[in-house]
């Protein structure tokens, strides 16, 4: 006779930190967490594995690309049309500046790994988006493609939430 095992009950009355920070439409921008993840993933895999390799060449500083750094820099934190959104929709609001601290620091991580992947891969000819610079017919270079186009409809409800919102309020 076998003796089963017994797992305890999912424990509810306890909340973690994802749990009391994500609740409803926060839990969409998990879908564009994944995204992100899936187009390092996939860039890095044209890199090592299909031959593309990191053999680029160039200056890796030229003071004429600052202002087109600086706009892509400004460009890649302008999200803060939905702060208001997800404060509003978090647990526990307390963690809202440990939450912001830790999606900025995860976001600028991100963004120099994907410069220095582009650097490495094509070196002075890469392109303002490394995905332009991906030869098309390779597999893992259109799951990094379709996966960049993915990734604005999976932030469209925490874009469209403060509109809907300001909206709904001035209705009769």
């Amino acid at each position: 006779m076998s003796e089963q095992m017994e797992h305890p009950p999912f424990n509810t009355g306890g909340t973690s930190f994802l749990r009391s920070c994500f609740n409803g439409i926060n839990s969409l921008s998990a879908g564009g967490i994944l995204s992100c993840v899936i187009i390092i993933s996939s860039i890095l895999w044209v890199g090592v594995v299909d031959g593309v390799g990191f053999s680029g060449k160039g200056k890796l500083f030229e003071l004429a690309g600052i202002p087109n750094v600086v706009g892509l820099y400004a460009f890649c934190f302008g999200a803060h049309p939905v702060f208001p959104t997800l404060y509003s929709s978090m647990n526990d609001k307390s963690k809202f500046s440990k939450v912001l601290f830790i999606s900025f620091g995860l976001s600028t991580l991100s963004y120099i790994l994907m410069a220095i992947l582009g650097y490495l891969m094509f070196g002075h000819d890469v392109q303002f988006q490394v995905t332009l610079n991906l030869p098309t017919s390779l597999v893992s270079s259109k799951i990094a493609i379709y996966t960049t186009l993915v990734g604005p409809i999976t932030k469209y409800a925490l874009i469209a939430t403060p509109i809907a919102n300001a909206i709904e309020s001035r209705l009769p």
